[in-house]
């Protein structure tokens, strides 16, 4: 299996969804998730990409840990949006019984 294929796409995949990811977070006036992201996927993504090592398999966790770090900051808001999204159903809900 080409990992280095296989990195190379989702590295693709996380550079073109990136900029919609910030531009819906910054529309909905979540910076804390914004301040978050930059925080704990740029600037790793950053840091590791100074390193250069000699070790190539050492080298490719490296430089996969960024990737996994994004995907995991993409899980967890996903079930972050979730939950809020069910709260607001939950009040509309509430206000929409209460109206009546």
């Amino acid at each position: 299996m080409p990992y280095n294929l296989v990195l190379n796409v989702l590295f693709i995949l996380a550079a073109i969804f990136t900029p919609f990811l910030l531009w819906h977070l910054y529309r909905a006036k979540w910076y804390k998730a914004i301040s978050v992201f930059f925080i704990t996927v740029v600037l790793p993504f950053f840091f590791f990409q100074l390193l250069h090592l000699g070790n190539h398999v050492f080298g490719f966790l490296i430089m996969t840990l960024p990737l996994l770090i994004f995907y995991c900051y993409l899980w967890i808001l996903s079930h972050v949006i979730g939950d809020y999204l069910r709260e607001i159903d939950t009040v509309r809900r509430w206000e929409r019984e209460r109206a009546v």
